[in-house]
C-alpha cells in the first residue's frame, strides 16, 4: 500500500456547527491500495491501484475548563459511532477537511505540566482540499 504523509500544526475539530477543539499538531495519511497484476512475457509483477483512503492523527492542549473537548469523552463511552468534522489547515491558503470517524482518543496527564490530548481518525470518503474557513 503506498502512503503520503502530509503534516501541520493547526486544525480544529468540529461536530455540526460547534468548534469543539483546537489542535496544534496533525499528521494525515494518504493510502492507496496495490493489487498485483500479471504481464505475460516478463517474470515480473505489475501493480494497479486500488482503493484509497485517508487516515491521521489530530491532538493538542487540554482544558478541564474546556466543556465541547470533554462533551467527546462522554460521547466515546455511549453507544453510537463517535464521528467529527476535521479541519487541518497546512498553510493560509490550503486546509484538508471533512466528515471522520474517531478511532482513538487519548488525554495524557503528565505529573507536572500541560494537560494534553490526542485523537486517530479516519476521513469516511476523500478529504476536500480548499482554502481554510475563518
Amino acid at each position: 500500500m503506498g502512503t503520503q504523509v502530509l503534516t501541520g500544526k493547526d486544525g480544529k475539530v468540529k461536530v455540526g456547527e460547534d468548534q469543539i477543539a483546537y489542535c496544534d499538531n496533525w499528521s494525515m495519511d494518504l493510502s492507496q491500495e496495490a493489487q498485483e497484476v500479471l504481464r505475460l512475457g516478463t517474470n515480473w509483477a505489475g501493480a494497479q491501484g486500488g482503493k484509497k483512503g485517508a487516515s491521521g492523527s489530530i491532538g493538542g492542549s487540554y482544558s478541564e475548563t474546556d466543556t465541547a473537548l470533554a462533551a467527546i469523552i462522554t460521547s466515546w463511552l455511549g453507544e453510537e459511532e463517535v464521528r467529527a468534522d476535521i479541519h487541518l489547515v497546512q498553510s493560509a491558503t490550503k486546509e484538508y477537511s471533512g466528515s471522520a470517524v474517531l478511532s482513538s482518543f487519548n488525554k495524557s496527564t503528565p505529573a507536572a505540566g500541560k494537560v494534553t490530548w490526542s485523537a486517530n481518525f479516519t476521513f469516511d470518503g476523500a478529504p476536500v482540499e480548499g482554502a481554510p474557513v475563518v
